[in-house]
């Protein structure tokens, strides 16, 4: 049966719906709204900030090729909550957090305040303002029309809009990270999932719309049973009219293989298959599996600062013998609540599901806190790594039998 879950570790992404109740005019975005449709003011009482273009260069101390300095380093926490308190707190916690506080005795949420740094290149504001104008769904409703670069709906009036907004949102031209991922048994016992991604996204270089979203290659470092697997998408704007394209490269078998299975619930592999396809990113691929619905908007805490878990100083060990890292969480953030059904087929029968998904400011979040994943990214200009990347996708992929 597919999986519940909600939101909780944090996505850089250029998505927002909480001005959806308060404006739908266009014009309006840029200045009592962001570019990207969040109310720029801040809330009654200050725990929300006001807006103000967000960090728009290196913070002091940051030298190219470290990890990333906090910038806000020297804040101190407001609260923490615990499950003692938790139910003094619960309106503005997710469910999946509030479980987490249920089931394990040291989880606890640490409350700092918040902050609105989030920031792009001028090219993706005035894109942005643009779809706004002009973009549409596509007649099925699966897809957008008539938009260029970045998210086709700042001004998002329903749920397809909103997952159309995190999956087409800017991140850069490209990224290159290390991650692992570390899947726990109840026993405590795991195995540590080390991948090298490269990405590239066509859709948010500047110009013209391009039909590729992104070029996705993920090869497996470890463990030894699984290292050499090679994983290379080729994801496009429309899935529905050209679906995504997906090879497989496994050394044992020294073979390259088309991989319709990489896609939807079909599970993960090198996650031990405890995650599925469709859990990468938060969601990814076509919405047609599912009836996305928009059902409220509150503020709520939500996990969002994660240099502490990106950073090299921390080294995954036994629950016994340390609590994972946490992630900080901003005294307050507003939430829209989507709610999606989806058909799980390739279970032997098809069953229906209950998804929720919070859409934070521009951001999809989970609360069920499932996987940890920890990763040092970079983002460079334009397509630096593009001829790397097409050039050993070609050497390991693409000869033998596509």
């Amino acid at each position: 049966m597919r999986k519940i879950f909600q939101a909780c570790g944090v996505l850089a992404a250029a998505m927002s719906i909480s001005a959806i109740a308060e404006a739908a005019d266009p014009s309006e975005l840029g200045k009592s709204l962001t570019p990207f449709g969040a109310i720029k003011a801040g809330n009654a009482d200050g725990s929300i900030p006001a807006w103000d273009g967000g960090i728009t260069k290196p913070p002091a101390g940051y030298k190219p090729g470290q990890h990333y300095v906090d910038p806000y380093g020297g804040d101190k926490p407001l609260f923490t909550i615990t499950a003692e308190n938790a139910d003094k707190y619960k309106d503005k916690l997710g469910e999946g957090t509030l479980a987490k506080l249920k089931a394990y005795p040291t989880f606890k949420v640490v409350v700092y305040p918040s902050h609105r740094s989030f920031s792009s290149p001028q090219y993706i504001y005035d894109a942005a303002i643009e779809n706004a104008k002009k973009a549409h769904l596509s007649q099925d409703g699966q897809t957008a029309e008539d938009n260029t670069t970045t998210i086709p709906f700042p001004l998002a009036a329903n749920g397809a809009e909103v997952m159309l907004n995190h999956i087409m949102r800017w991140r850069g031209t490209q990224e290159k990270s290390h991650t692992m991922t570390t899947a726990v048994t109840e026993s405590g016992e795991y195995t540590e999932q080390k991948i090298d991604l490269k990405i590239i996204f066509p859709y948010d270089a500047p110009g013209e719309r391009n039909k590729i979203n992104d070029y996705f290659y993920a090869e497996t470092v470890a463990p030894a049973r699984t290292a050499g697997d090679i994983t290379l998408v080729h994801e496009f704007i429309d899935p529905i009219v050209e679906p995504r394209l997906a090879w497989t490269y496994n050394p044992g078998q020294r073979r390259v293989r088309r991989a319709p299975e990489v896609e939807y619930d079909n599970p993960i592999s090198t996650y031990d298959s405890l995650a599925t396809t469709d859990d990468f990113d938060m969601f990814n691929g076509a919405l047609d599996r599912y009836d996305w619905k928009l059902v409220g908007k509150k503020e709520m805490y939500v996990p969002l600062q994660r240099l502490l878990v990106a950073g090299s100083e921390i080294s995954i060990r036994r629950p016994s013998q340390a609590a994972a890292p946490q992630c900080r969480y901003p005294a307050l953030g507003i939430a829209s609540r989507l709610c999606g059904r989806g058909d799980a087929e390739g279970f032997g029968a098809a069953c229906l599901c209950q998804a929720r998904i919070l859409c934070r400011r521009g951001q999809l979040v989970r609360a069920d806190g499932r996987s940890l994943r920890r990763s040092q990214s970079a983002v460079a200009d334009r397509y630096e790594l593009h001829d790397q990347l097409l050039r050993r996708a070609d050497h390991r992929v693409g000869r033998g039998g596509v």
